[in-house]
């Protein structure tokens, strides 16, 4: 599955999505530890 998707989806496009959620969770990341 991991391969479809690598070909499916544009690297550019990963970036974007990723960085959202990471900028989401950062912050509680330390709320919670």
């Amino acid at each position: 599955m991991s391969r479809q998707n690598l070909r499916f989806v544009k690297p550019g496009n990963l970036f974007p999505a990723i960085s959202r959620p990471v900028l989401v969770i950062m912050p509680h990341i330390p709320v919670l530890n």
